[in-house]
């Protein structure tokens, strides 16, 4: 399941946890701000990695004049922390857009967020290569009429 908010509710509705009192979409609104405000703290701190080989790849790419962007339905802010600061020194630099969840209303697997890439990018789907690491982001580049690798 994709999304910030999204796990949480998934997880109160379905797996019925002992609570006091039930949990309202504020709270969950709350508990995904605390995760998120606490990776980015992780990241700060250098307790997260980057996959090897990918700032060399987004290196490589630039040289060979292609242009680079994310479709991600994480927040703007874990993208943002994962690509500056001491993980990602000046990788935030090297996208041109970042489409996050904040900018589209349907996530993953829908294919709005790689629409909303696109139309940012000002690129027909036929110039564009997608690189994903999940059946949820493949199955949205799919229904964007993006070809995955």
């Amino acid at each position: 399941m994709t999304g910030g908010k999204e796990p949480i509710a998934h997880y109160m509705s379905h797996h019925s946890p002992s609570v006091k009192e039930p949990i309202s979409e504020a709270d969950i609104v709350k508990i995904h701000q605390l995760k998120t405000d606490i990776f980015v703290i992780y990241v700060a701190e250098s307790c997260v990695s980057h996959r090897t080989g990918v700032e060399r790849l987004a290196d490589e790419a630039i040289e060979c004049g292609l242009r680079l962007a994310i479709a991600t339905t994480t927040s703007l802010q874990n993208v943002e922390a994962i690509l500056s600061g001491s993980l990602g020194g000046d990788m935030l630099s090297k996208f041109e857009v970042i489409g996050a969840e904040e900018v589209v209303k349907n996530k993953k697997p829908a294919g709005d967020i790689y629409q909303y890439v696109l139309g940012e990018l000002r690129l027909p789907d036929s110039e564009c290569i997608v690189f994903e690491d999940s059946t949820m982001g493949f199955a949205s580049a799919s229904a964007a009429v993006l070809k995955p690798s």
